[in-house]
């Protein structure tokens, strides 16, 4: 007999939660199988990508293209030492003809000083 007398209804609560718990845990199941399946294809892969491309694998326009890049790159580092020491003449000039003003300007000014 049921806590309250009502046997018949706990009964089926109680049925109703092991049906859902049985489906819950078939779910469960078919999940854990799927989950160790797609574990087993990412394995394959990781086997399969672990041995090294060779070059003949890879396209000949992308390694074409990695090799201009490589130039690029180059003649951009060198075309930045050459901007960076071209500006750096260009500073040291512009100092050297502001000194030269400035030590004319002075003379200047010393021999108006004079009677």
């Amino acid at each position: 007999m049921g806590i309250f007398g009502t046997e018949n209804e706990q009964n089926e609560r109680i049925d109703a939660i092991e049906d859902w718990l049985q489906g819950l845990t078939a779910v469960v199941q078919k999940q854990n199988l799927a989950l160790a399946e797609l574990r087993l294809e990412v394995m394959k892969l990781k086997n399969q990508l672990g041995d090294k491309l060779s070059e003949s694998d890879v396209d000949p326009a992308i390694v074409t293209l990695s090799d201009k890049l490589t130039q690029a790159r180059t003649l951009a580092r060198e075309a930045a030492g050459a901007a960076e020491a071209g500006w750096r003449n260009l500073q040291q000039a512009a100092l050297d003809a502001l000194d030269e003003l400035d030590q004319e300007l002075d003379e200047a000014e010393s021999r108006g000083d004079q009677p």
